[in-house]
């Protein structure tokens, strides 16, 4: 191709400047690797990025602008009423996110492609781990927002593949006031009750803060052990006591990249992605060329069998605005397979259309 005209769609985060930093991996990337292609990138700013709000976008882009690709951060929900007209119009869609659904296969289409850490995969094998490690009884506990993805359900799906007789739990407090935190009173009688052996706790932003401090106000960090997505310790602030947390790596290949780097990471993946492919597609044939990247997932992506994900110790000491983290163990997780994703998305599923932590 001699040229390329990239649409850019970017959802807002308060807790984190996603759309930024993955605009700045994006052009970084094009930057250093388009060669002699001529880019023109276009941003669409998408807010919270539910379903109406990101078909107007789609629509601008694709009649309007005539771009040839678009990419940004989109949940997997909302790909699902969106892959059709990426079909029909054969133009690409690439798609970012952190992985908060089970990419829905049966919506999937041969133009689109997801560049993810899949975190949905994290629930399972820290499920998975935490009863070969910990024993059989597991609970989840989120918020009601964050216990509106896949979490719950995969972290479910890794205890029983390590144990058909575990113990499974879980607490989920009420919607919470507008601009309030959620209540975390509601948790701990659910704790006494079940006593599990460990738990997966879903949150983001201040309230990773406010129940982590709530656990050890109740004596919880030191009865149970506290695991949890990397997002867990990030953003991280200061908390009451000492307290050690287990998570996984965002990406078990590359172990440098942190949290809050992930953005920019998948924006600097989805433009090297983008610039090799428009280097070598005569235009009509882009998706041939960026379905030729392992990385990505799609209809045709080679399966991933043997992939595993590293947990990570987080030591917290009181009051300091840092703390240690050091690798445990590599561990297997579900595997990237269509046949074996389709039956994760037959029955209900949640509502939540917006990118996890676009909040």
């Amino acid at each position: 191709m001699e040229s390329i005209t990239i649409g850019v769609l970017q959802p807002l985060s308060t807790i984190f400047q996603l759309s930024k930093e993955f605009g700045r991996g994006l052009k970084d990337a094009v930057n250093a690797e388009a060669g002699d292609v001529k880019v023109e990138i276009i941003n669409e700013y998408i807010a919270s990025g539910d379903t109406l709000t990101v078909e107007k976008a789609i629509s601008k882009l694709l009649t309007f602008d005539e771009v040839d690709l678009v990419t940004g951060i989109v949940s997997n929900r909302v790909i699902e009423k969106i892959a059709r007209k990426f079909l029909d119009n054969e133009k690409v869609l690439l798609v970012n996110n952190l992985g908060g659904h089970v990419p829905n296969v049966a919506e999937l289409n041969k133009n689109v492609f997801l560049n993810s850490p899949h975190l949905w995969r994290h629930a399972y094998t820290i499920g998975n781990w935490g009863v070969k490690t910990f024993g059989k009884k597991g609970m989840f506990i989120g918020a009601v927002y964050d216990a509106g993805y896949s979490f719950s359900q995969m972290f479910y799906e890794g205890m029983m593949a390590a144990d058909a007789t575990a113990e499974w739990s879980f607490s989920v407090p009420p919607m919470r006031n507008p601009g309030e935190l959620t209540n975390m009173d509601v948790i701990f009688p659910f704790l006494e009750q079940y006593q599990p052996d460990f738990i997966f706790a879903a949150f983001c932003g201040k309230e990773t803060t406010q129940f982590l401090n709530e656990m050890i106000k109740r004596g919880w960090h030191k009865k149970t052990k506290i695991t949890g997505l990397p997002y867990l310790t990030a953003p991280f602030n200061p908390l009451d006591d000492d307290v050690t947390v287990y998570t996984t790596a965002p990406f078990a290949n590359e172990p440098d990249v942190l949290p809050a780097e992930v953005f920019y990471h998948l924006g600097r993946q989805s433009g090297s992605i983008i610039a090799n492919a428009a280097r070598t597609s005569n235009g009509h044939d882009l998706a041939q060329h960026i379905a030729k990247n392992l990385q990505l997932f799609h209809l045709s992506a080679k399966t991933d069998d043997d992939s595993r994900l590293t947990i990570m110790r987080n030591d917290m000491v009181a009051g300091k605005s840092d703390f240690s983290a050091a690798k445990v163990t590599d561990w297997g997780t579900f595997p990237l397979a269509i046949e074996q994703l389709r039956p994760l998305t037959q029955g209900i599923i949640s509502g939540w259309f917006n990118p996890y932590l676009c909040v």
